[in-house]
């Protein structure tokens, strides 16, 4: 089985990622793979205004839905 963790890519969300990969590997035992899948969203892109926090929500859930699930409908 994999596990696809979706995270952002600044530091402190991939070291919280990683204790977070950690903790489920030694819980799942052998035959799990993780996979830290690091998402840039359209927010972190928008460099020039700030966003709310409400957009930034949307941002972040489609990217990491496509990119830890590419082609699927969810």
């Amino acid at each position: 089985m994999i596990i696809r963790i979706g995270t952002r890519k600044s530091r402190l969300a991939m070291v919280q990622t990683e204790l977070v990969k950690r903790a489920i590997e030694q819980a799942a035992g052998e035959g799990t793979e993780i996979e830290i899948v690091p998402v840039v969203t359209q927010g972190d892109q928008i460099l020039n205004r700030s966003l709310t926090a409400s957009v930034e929500k949307a941002y972040l859930r489609r990217n990491w839905k496509n990119s830890c699930w590419p082609g699927r409908s969810i």
